[in-house]
């Protein structure tokens, strides 16, 4: 059995305005000055508290406290729809979900509750057999999620594939023995996700299929 994990912000779901929107309105809430555009993408990914703490550059445990209730509260003011698919993503969650060998995985830094509401909110919950959060994960780059998912899908690391376009999802899939694939279109330099490990990068959606599917048959035949 295969097992295919994806990241969601930046992979799947073409997030990042409304992140940059939600950070700046917390940031304002608080009085805080508001961090470059660079530094809030460039650590999307992480669990929400330890990304706070990236993006402002405090530990002060009030400080995270009232942004994290700034930027839930920004989100949940958010209307539907700021949060949609990548053109080609449905098609190619589509592709894969026929393939009869091939489970589907979430792997992202958004909570439960939040996941849950994008995905409702796109209609793609049924594409996927296991939903992995730093609810009950360790926050990326830990492997923890990609364990998780692989437990509750029966697959092992030779066997299993992290896409994403963040460097934590490449030192995830690395530290997790399973090979990675960094997408251009996200949050990050693509450059980044090759020097990082990615066992391939790819430019455009429309080949990552054929990409996925090379890599999944290499490994069947190793």
């Amino acid at each position: 059995m295969s097992l295919v994990v994806f990241d969601m912000d930046g992979t799947l779901i073409d997030s990042g305005a409304e992140i940059t929107a939600r950070v700046l309105k917390a940031f304002a809430s608080v009085g805080l000055p508001a961090p470059s555009r660079e530094t809030i993408r460039a650590n999307v990914g992480l669990s929400l508290p330890i990304y706070l703490s990236a993006v402002s550059g405090s530990d002060d445990p009030e400080v995270i406290s009232a942004l994290f209730d700034a930027y839930r509260a920004a989100a949940a003011a958010s209307p539907p729809g700021q949060m949609p698919m990548f053109d080609g993503a449905r098609g190619l969650l589509e592709r894969l979900k026929t393939r009869p060998d091939t489970q589907l995985a979430i792997a992202t830094g958004k909570g439960r509750a939040g996941l849950d509401k994008t995905l409702t909110q796109n209609d793609m919950t049924s594409y996927f057999a296991s939903l992995q959060t730093p609810d009950t994960n360790p926050s990326k780059p830990h492997p923890g999620m990609l364990h998780s998912a692989m437990a509750a899908c029966g697959a092992l690391p030779h066997n299993t594939l992290m896409i994403g376009d963040a460097v934590f999802d490449i030192e995830m899939a690395k530290a997790a023995s399973v090979r990675s694939i960094g997408v251009a279109w996200g949050l990050q330099p693509v450059e980044d996700l090759a020097a990082a490990g990615a066992t391939a990068t790819v430019t455009r959606f429309e080949d990552l299929y054929d990409l996925i599917d090379a890599l999944l048959e290499d490994k069947a035949h190793a």
